[in-house]
């Protein structure tokens, strides 16, 4: 099997909304020929190209393409520096407001990508969220934390029960998010510590 056809073989089997970049497909083929065929792919239609250097492949509902949000391709953009929501955002994907900003905040360890139309981002210095591998969703509890909860339209009793119900399922792991904690600002450890003791 070609160098090319391993990389099309891969983003045919990928989900839908699966970001991709020239990185990806460094160890099967040479950055000319990942190029190339990203780039062949994306005016095929099998890819869409958000920006340069990244691509996500389409998701199709019965209304015809789905264009991937800001907040996605910053997420995307923003790979290995441990992005997530921050802000409004943040409180607004823990489902712990309603209030959906217009332009989306990322919180990222490290510079800022750049190019990224209609976002801001926000850089933090804790190397710990990138060290314990930190999921977007448990970036954005750690932002609310350092808010001091300011976003947030809900008591505290409930933020302790919407916590409980996301480690519960699996969407927040509750040791990762103490480890990177534990390199916050120290109101983030104790405001951590008294909700999950709730």
């Amino acid at each position: 099997m070609t160098a090319t056809a391993k990389i099309e073989r891969r983003i045919a089997l990928a989900p839908s909304g699966k970001a991709f970049t020239v990185d990806d497909f460094l160890g099967s083929a040479s950055p000319a020929v990942v190029k190339s065929t990203l780039s062949r792919l994306s005016k095929r239609g099998d890819l869409d190209r958000a920006r340069r250097g990244l691509y996500f492949k389409p998701r199709i509902s019965r209304f015809g393409r789905v264009t991937m949000g800001a907040e996605n391709i910053a997420l995307a953009a923003a790979h290995g520096k441990a992005p997530g929501p921050a802000g409004p955002s943040a409180a607004s994907s823990l489902g712990l407001s309603t209030q959906i900003p217009p332009r989306p905040t990322i919180a990222v360890v490290g510079n800022r990508p750049v190019s990224v139309p209609d976002v801001r981002f926000v850089e933090r210095s804790n190397v710990e969220r990138v060290a314990a591998g930190l999921r977007p969703l448990e970036i954005a509890l750690l932002e609310v934390l350092r808010d001091d909860l300011k976003w947030v339209e809900v008591s505290e009793p409930a933020v302790a029960a919407r916590l409980r119900e996301l480690i519960a399922n699996g969407d927040v792991s509750e040791r990762r998010v103490r480890r990177a904690a534990k390199h916050e600002p120290r109101r983030v450890a104790l405001k951590l510590d008294e909700l999950l003791s709730a």
